[in-house]
């Protein structure tokens, strides 16, 4: 639908295609039964769970859609669509999420005229999460790939950490303190790899470039020279230069190295 806008030489502001996001929720929610009937279901709760008081009158839908979504930013409308999701999958609404969830998919953000800078990904244990949004190609193969395979038991500590590190890059447009939370997630990460890998709790990322040990997960020489670049940025300029300024290209960098190593750990041709 981009290439559609700009063959056609119409152009939208941030706050328009945030408008005509807004737009299409509405239709979701006040017109469509299966969109009214989430909001009969779970919308006082999700009211109690976002302490929100209704101050207005009116139908039903359309005064809860307007206290939920009305005269709020991009990254607003993104968290309490999150806590809904996440109230669908807590009560067994499974159905309804993947309703609401291939709705903003396809007519939210595909179809939207700019990049609004958010991805919405599924996940088996955790239903539909928001994640930070990069290049199409890399986040299918190093986000969506890699939060894919950290289903594993044994792999908890890993996903538990990338996932974290996901949501702070994505806090970081108001916030930019959260970018170096960020790559700390990110360097905790590939600590839980190494730890996971060898089954030993007491390795880190560090660890990995002593007695050979990048050879044993499948690195090459210039693999290993890499990842050991990206420790030393995330440990040196991160860990210990506390008034240094982070940007957000260096965070994104991080993710997708983050998921480069793990993707190649566990995600070799073959296994």
């Amino acid at each position: 639908m981009k290439e559609l806008y700009q063959r056609f030489g119409i152009s939208h502001s941030n706050r328009e295609a945030l408008q005509l996001f807004k737009n299409k929720l509405f239709y979701f929610f006040v017109s469509l039964p299966t969109g009214r009937a989430i909001l009969d279901k779970v919308g006082k709760l999700l009211l109690v769970r976002l302490g929100i008081i209704p101050e207005m009158d009116g139908e039903y839908h359309e005064v809860l859609f307007t206290e939920l979504f009305g005269n709020k930013s991009l990254l607003e409308c993104v968290f309490r669509l999150q806590v809904l999701f996440n109230t669908l999958w807590e009560r067994d609404m499974r159905e309804e999420a993947r309703f609401l969830g291939e709705f903003i998919r396809k007519f939210g953000l595909e179809e939207s005229p700019l990049d609004l800078g958010v991805r919405l990904t599924f996940d088996e244990q955790k239903g539909y999460q928001f994640y930070p949004a990069g290049s199409e190609l890399l986040d299918e193969k190093l986000v969506d790939d890699v939060l894919g395979v950290l289903n594993e038991e044994e792999l908890k500590g890993v996903k538990i950490a990338f996932t974290k590190g996901l949501k702070e890059f994505l806090e970081s447009v108001n916030d930019k303190g959260k970018l170096r939370n960020c790559i700390r997630d990110m360097q905790l990460a590939c600590d839980e790899t190494v730890k996971a890998w060898f089954k030993d709790k007491n390795l880190g990322f560090k660890h990995l470039f002593k007695d050979e040990r990048w050879q044993k997960v499948g690195l090459n020489k210039y693999q290993k020279q890499i990842f050991w670049c990206l420790n030393e940025f995330m440990d040196k300029k991160i860990k210990h230069e506390a008034i240094s300024e982070i940007s957000r290209e260096d965070a994104e960098f991080v993710i997708y190295m983050t998921g480069m190593f793990i993707r190649l750990v566990f995600l070799k041709e073959g296994k």
